[in-house]
């Protein structure tokens, strides 16, 4: 697990995702900011039981988060593009900068809260 510490490894993914969201509400964020993180982070929180791994805390590892990043740098999407038109794009390296800058404040707060002794990245 590349040296991570965990206070509690039986915590789970969508647990540590509520409680991010519920801090960033009781902070005053604006409601933009809040759906930003939740868009962003997410698709992160299937990601561990679609792989079949376990989805705790406690179970994260670098390499399953380099994975996901890796995964949502590659993967083909649809869009809607009005009109019930849908666009199917795929995504490039860049499109993976803005989950990792959700999932390193998500896993920042987590240390700041004491989930987390280091960021598993």
């Amino acid at each position: 697990m590349e040296g991570v510490k965990r206070n509690d490894d039986r915590t789970g993914l969508q647990e540590l995702f509520d409680g991010f969201l519920l801090s960033l509400q009781s902070e005053g964020r604006a409601g933009g900011t809040i759906g930003y993180y939740r868009n962003l982070i997410h698709p992160f929180l299937g990601y561990p039981q679609n792989k079949g791994w376990s989805n705790n805390l406690g179970s994260l590892e670098a390499h399953g988060l380099r994975e996901f990043l890796s995964w949502v740098g590659s993967r083909t999407y649809e869009s809607s593009i009005g009109n019930g038109t849908k666009q199917v794009r795929k995504a490039n390296r860049a499109t993976a900068l803005p989950y990792y800058r959700a999932l390193r404040r998500l896993f920042n707060w987590a240390i700041e809260v004491g989930y987390l002794e280091s960021i598993p990245f």
